[in-house]
C-alpha cells in the first residue's frame, strides 16, 4: 500500500475516482454535506485543492488500484473512506500508519457521531474522544 498525491493522476480520472467513493457515502459517513453535490460542483470542489494535503490508498506495484482517500485539512484534521470492497482488508489501518510516518502530529479526527465504525475506527488507531459539536 503506498499514498500517492492525487495531483499525481490525470484530472479526470482523479475527479471520476473521488466522485465514486463519495458516492458510496452514506447519510451516517457524511459530516460536512447533507446531499450528493453534482458531479461538476465536486469536480470544482477538487480543483480548488481544499485540503492541505490529498492522498490516493493505491496498491504498492501498481498504482491503478485504487483502495480510498485520505486527507489531511490545514487543521490537521484527519478524512479517510476505503471503497466498501476493501472495508475490513487493513488498507485503512495501513494508510493511517503511512500517514504518521510521512507527518507528524497532532492530528484530530471530525466524526459523525452515528458513525460507529469510523469511531471504532480512529479508537484501534489510538485516537480519543476529546468533545462533541453542536451545531444550529
Amino acid at each position: 500500500m503506498r499514498l500517492v498525491n492525487i495531483r499525481e493522476f490525470e484530472t479526470k480520472r482523479r475527479n471520476r475516482v473521488l466522485h465514486d467513493l463519495l458516492e458510496e457515502r452514506t447519510p451516517e459517513q457524511s459530516i460536512s454535506h447533507t446531499k450528493m453535490p453534482s458531479y461538476s460542483e465536486h469536480c470544482d470542489f477538487v480543483g480548488n485543492h481544499p485540503y492541505s494535503i490529498w492522498y490516493f490508498i493505491c496498491a504498492e506495484e501498481n498504482y491503478d488500484v485504487i483502495y480510498g482517500s485520505l486527507y489531511l485539512t490545514t487543521n490537521r484534521e484527519i478524512g479517510i473512506q476505503v471503497f466498501e470492497r476493501y472495508v475490513g482488508t487493513g488498507v485503512g489501518s495501513l494508510a493511517m500508519k503511512e500517514l504518521l510516518l510521512i507527518h507528524k502530529g497532532p492530528f484530530m479526527a471530525n466524526i459523525n457521531p452515528a458513525n460507529e465504525r469510523s469511531i471504532k475506527f480512529f479508537e484501534r488507531q489510538g485516537f480519543k474522544h476529546i468533545q462533541n459539536t453542536y451545531q444550529l
